[in-house]
């Protein structure tokens, strides 16, 4: 065998080794997306079967006024809602931690920026906020409310205990 041919042995079976290695790099890459868009799917499968969500979100998406003294302790309406945010919550829970990609949110975004931006569910994130804070526990819907503070839906006047813009129906620890 000549001395440049076993000179060029180990080149060429590094050389086929990259590209070997590149092939399989490639196929992982393919079946990664093609679990992310299963799991995405599923997700979107889960919040369409919820009879809860559908509900609450149309109350939502039709500007439905939901939200009074009577909410807390409703029943069905309250589970409905909650539902709902947990949801969504768990979406933006997602995004924040890079489990899903900017482009795998974009199916829930205009879900996600319709609840935020909606006046009722300002009201209750407020009542659960305050609440949350005067017992010294995370809110339920941190992750959605996080999102939504980023985007900054809410204002100033939504961090005041007392303030005057919105009803108080949790009522809240008096302070001495």
């Amino acid at each position: 065998m000549p001395s440049n041919l076993q000179e060029a042995i180990p080149i060429i079976s590094l050389l086929l080794s990259v590209i070997g290695g590149i092939f399989v790099l490639f196929q992982w890459s393919e079946s990664n997306k093609l679990k992310r868009a299963e799991y995405v799917d599923k997700l979107f499968s889960m919040f369409n079967s919820s009879k809860n969500v559908k509900y609450a979100f149309s109350l939502i998406d039709y500007e439905k006024d939901w939200y009074n003294e009577n909410f807390h302790g409703s029943g069905h309406l309250e589970e409905a809602m909650d539902e709902m945010l947990n949801y969504y919550s768990y979406m933006c829970y997602l995004y924040k931690n890079k489990l899903i990609k900017e482009n795998e949110f974009e199916f829930y975004k205009y879900q996600v920026l319709t609840i935020l931006n909606n006046t009722q569910i300002k009201h209750y994130l407020y009542n659960v906020y305050h609440y949350t804070k005067a017992y010294h526990t995370e809110m339920n819907f941190y992750y959605l409310f996080d999102y939504g503070e980023k985007l900054k839906v809410f204002e100033k006047e939504f961090y005041n205990p007392k303030s005057k813009k919105y009803p108080h129906h949790l009522k809240l620890p008096t302070t001495s």
